[in-house]
């Protein structure tokens, strides 16, 4: 006799492969319920002599989807610890200054210009971190800085979340973390002159340090010049 695939089965797969497909926004939480509802399924399907192959497969989808995810985070987590290392690919040849300019830092919402380049501090929120995703040192909290890009030189401009560092009261160098939310990230990208883009960068930062500053390194010109930003 033909085994029957059950409602649960059924409802994992199709569940599994919701979560799949909006990874970017629901898609960690949706496949919780997918793993769940394989697991009952699997547990009782024995005993009611019912087929298995949603289930699997629901249960195969989710937990992969869990897989990638978490060596996303680790590698990203190692890429950047070692940032230093980092060197902006560009196809303008680098450029010689002779020194780097000492203006003060800007404050949240002024513009500051480097090289024809003008960023735009617009807000800075700290976090906790989601359910899935806290601070790896304790004592720490997520520091979150949205701001805008303006390519204002003639050639275009290639820009990272890299170019950014913070640095605590301390005088700790901090580079960036893996994001809360990689709908918002500033990611990497490419300005063609007059171009203007927006994006979130997130650190992790000792929690209630009230004398952040953040710094953008332009990498396109040896040494490496460098402006600014006050995120209080």
């Amino acid at each position: 006799m033909e085994k029957k695939n059950s409602g649960l089965g059924i409802a994992a797969f199709v569940i599994s492969l919701v979560g799949f497909v909006t990874i970017e926004s629901l898609g960690f939480f949706i496949e919780i319920i997918a793993i769940i509802l394989a697991i009952v399924d699997l547990a009782t399907a024995k005993k009611k002599n019912r087929a298995i192959g949603f289930s699997v497969a629901g249960l195969v989808i989710g937990v992969s989807l869990y897989v990638f995810i978490f060596a996303a985070m680790l590698f990203m987590s190692s890429s950047n610890r070692n940032n230093s290392t980092y060197i902006q690919a560009t196809t303008a040849p680098i450029a010689q200054v002779t020194s780097a300019p000492t203006a003060a830092p800007a404050r949240i919402g002024a513009p500051n210009v480097l090289n024809g380049v003008t960023i735009t501090v617009n807000k800075v929120i700290h976090s906790a971190g989601t359910t899935y995703q806290k601070p790896f040192k304790s004592g720490n909290e997520f520091t979150i800085v949205s701001l805008t890009i303006h390519n204002g030189s003639s050639s275009n401009l290639n820009y990272s979340s890299y170019d950014y560092q913070i640095q605590d009261s301390n005088g700790n160098i901090i580079n960036t973390t893996v994001p809360l939310d990689y709908n918002t990230d500033l990611s990497v990208g490419e300005l063609a002159p007059g171009g203007t883009t927006k994006g979130d960068i997130t650190f992790e930062t000792p929690k209630g340090d009230k004398n952040l500053i953040m710094i953008y390194s332009d990498q396109t010109v040896y040494p490496a010049s460098q402006i600014k930003f006050e995120l209080q």
